[in-house]
């Protein structure tokens, strides 16, 4: 409906001639043309700029460089061939504005003015996401010299590309004033032209680029320019990614800058008068501000998400905090040791709204630049206050192919779909099951969970014990040990294993159950070849030295932390053929694949290995092997690192 609105009123700008009434010369801003990024408002694909340009030659618009601009603007002429004249800008120096468009601009004899951020010149700033090998992403100095001599210009964007009017006056005098020299020194222009970082400029801000020596600065703000207007305001109109020609064409007449203004004042009411997406994290202390929000930090696949990723951003770049919507949980004390914040809200039974209030505070408080819901609850209650404070990025992490779920859930998922920027499935087939339930492919992202190497020194004389409650439990050598780990709730399946072990007529193959949970009271059984050890922080020193077969005998699954951690300690998993267990384990590689609620072919598996060693090692190390290849810590972070900053202006 929103797109409708929007086409249908610019339409009718567009064909009334309202639009022909716009005054002054359009400044077109670019700042990638990208075929490997997904088109958005800041990409722009190279098939689409070629077009763009084209069109600008054929309809015999003049492109002006800078000195042409100025002339223009203190000439104290305004008449109707202004709106037949434009300015081609780009903004930060990306790699791309040289390899793709420079040979178009170069084609068709079409000045550019590029607004260079010192600081990032010739850095990686991300890496490709088709084949994860680092790639230069910005500019280096030597391509922007080549481009000097054939007829682009060059402008400042700062060195660091900060909130210029939220940092001191040393710093903001710093970075304008050096970004003019670098530029001067390196390529040796006359520097006239000074670019406003996230459109963020107050008259002190002004002031400064004015004794810096430029002569002119660009904003954000959209609409034409006409002689006679400040010339450290100039009007740019945004060129998104995701724009056709007609889009084109009615920018170029002003059709869009009603709704353009409309939309920026909306943005800037809530995000701040900076303009940017990031208001907070950029600013002081030059991080993102990211705050995980989940139900508590105890035994759980989600809950290891967070935590991995807390302690795994990079904090030069990221200031995480987590905030648990009950108690902080028994792995929270994990987080606080290395320093990062965890909150506890203690909701009060499920309709406890006075959560919203205290996650709205909690959000204001740390000055929250990034959402990220995990579960259910979270990603109602996360998502409600995150939007109703305007937070810049909103993003709900899905774990489960979540079956129980009736229509109302879903309709409330799709309805804050429609408020979430992105929403992580852990697995494909976690995608492939909310885009069933009506939520759009495009809103979803594939990011698989992952683990750090668990593989440790085995004791030196291998014994193997667990202490529960005070007791040492040894087991034999030739035991055979086959653990479950995770919650005690009925999507695990803990009654379809003891069904299938009762099946089994081998006293050696002793079980562990490691979690606690809603259902210990009903599992829980003394002594025999069932051993409960409830929640345990030692899991790795289990997998390592004391399990030889993981079991899931799960109804439900997204991606199972547990699988990944078992193989990364060369351990064979046997699994039920659920959600992403079969993007995890591969049948009969790295370990077997059972139906769901079988106990038959569960009893069977297990026996099959169980009576294996041989089988159970290599299936371990193809295990192994898979995890460290595939499902890495390293990668979730990265990726999840490079989604968040996707959203960043």
């Amino acid at each position: 409906m929103k797109k409708f609105i929007r086409t249908a009123a610019t339409n009718l700008f567009y064909f009334s001639g309202a639009c022909r009434i716009s005054r002054g010369f359009r400044v077109l801003m670019y700042h990638r043309v990208n075929d490997i990024l997904k088109p958005n408002d800041l990409v722009v694909n190279t098939v689409v700029f070629r077009e763009q340009m084209e069109y600008l030659k054929k309809e015999r618009y003049e492109v002006l460089d800078l000195k042409e601009m100025l002339e223009v603007l203190r000439s104290g002429k305004d008449n109707k061939d202004l709106s037949r004249k434009v300015v081609i800008t780009f903004d930060d120096g990306y790699r791309d504005n040289y390899l793709n468009a420079f040979p178009v601009l170069k084609e068709l004899s079409f000045p550019a003015v590029i607004f260079l951020t010192t600081g990032m010149i010739g850095t990686d700033k991300r890496r490709s996401r088709y084949n994860h090998m680092p790639v230069p992403d910005m500019l280096s100095w030597e391509e922007a010299g080549i481009m000097a001599m054939q007829g682009i210009e060059f402008g400042a964007h700062t060195v660091n590309h900060p909130h210029l009017s939220q940092i001191s006056v040393a710093e903001r005098r710093k970075e304008i004033f050096e970004s003019r020299e670098i530029i001067r020194r390196e390529l040796n222009p006359e520097i006239e032209a000074f670019c406003y970082p996230y459109g963020d400029y107050a008259e002190e801000v002004k002031e400064t680029v004015k004794r810096a020596g430029f002569q002119c600065a660009f904003t954000i703000n959209p609409g034409g320019n006409i002689p006679g207007c400040d010339l450290f305001e100039i009007n740019r109109t945004e060129i998104s990614g995701k724009d056709s020609l007609f889009d084109f064409q009615k920018k170029l007449c002003g059709a869009f800058d009603g709704l353009h203004k409309i939309t920026t004042t909306r943005t800037l009411l809530k995000k701040g008068r900076s303009g940017g997406y990031f208001q907070h994290g950029p600013d002081k202390d030059g991080k993102i501000h990211v705050l995980f929000v989940i139900w508590s930090l105890g035994l759980g696949g989600a809950e290891r998400v967070v935590i991995n990723l807390a302690k795994g951003l990079d904090k030069n770049k990221f200031n995480p905090i987590i905030c648990c919507l009950n108690d902080k949980g028994k792995f929270a004390e994990e987080l606080e040791a290395v320093g990062i914040k965890v909150i506890d809200l203690h909701k009060r039974g499920a309709f406890d709204l006075s959560i919203i209030g205290k996650l709205k505070q909690v959000i204001q408080k740390n000055k929250i630049d990034v959402v990220n819901t995990h579960l259910w609850g979270a990603n109602v209650w996360g998502r409600i206050a995150a939007f109703q404070v305007g937070v810049p990025v909103v993003i709900a992490t899905e774990h489960n192919e979540d079956t129980w779920k009736s229509w109302y859930h879903f309709a409330i998922d799709r309805w804050l779909s429609g408020k979430t920027n992105k929403i992580i499935a852990v697995s494909k087939s976690v995608k492939d099951f909310y885009v069933k339930q009506g939520i759009s492919a495009d809103k979803i992202s594939v990011i698989h969970n992952g683990i750090d190497d668990l593989q440790v020194l085995k004791s030196k004389f291998e014994i193997r014990e667990v202490k529960v409650n005070d007791k040492n439990i040894k087991f034999d050598n030739d035991d055979i040990i086959v653990a479950i780990i995770g919650r005690l709730v009925p999507q695990k399946g803990h009654i379809l294993l003891f069904e299938a072990l009762e099946k089994l007529n081998n006293p050696k193959i002793k079980t562990l159950v490691v979690g606690d949970g809603p259902l210990f009271e009903t599992l829980f059984r003394e002594g025999g070849r069932i051993i409960f050890t409830g929640l345990r922080k030692d899991v790795p020193h289990i997998l390592n030295e004391i399990v030889d077969i993981v079991v899931l005998p799960s109804l439900r699954e997204g991606l199972p932390i547990i699988a990944l951690e078992a193989m990364s300690a060369g351990k064979p998993i046997i699994a039920t053929s659920v959600g992403g267990n079969s993007e995890v384990v591969v049948d009969g590689v790295t370990g077997l694949l059972v139906p769901p609620k079988n106990v038959y072919a569960l009893s069977d598996a297990i026996e099959k290995l169980a009576g294996n060693k041989e089988l159970r090692l290599q299936m371990g190390e193809n295990g192994r092997k898979r995890v460290v290849d595939d499902f890495s810590l390293e990668e979730m972070i990265r990726s999840t690192e490079e989604l968040y900053k996707e959203f960043e202006n």
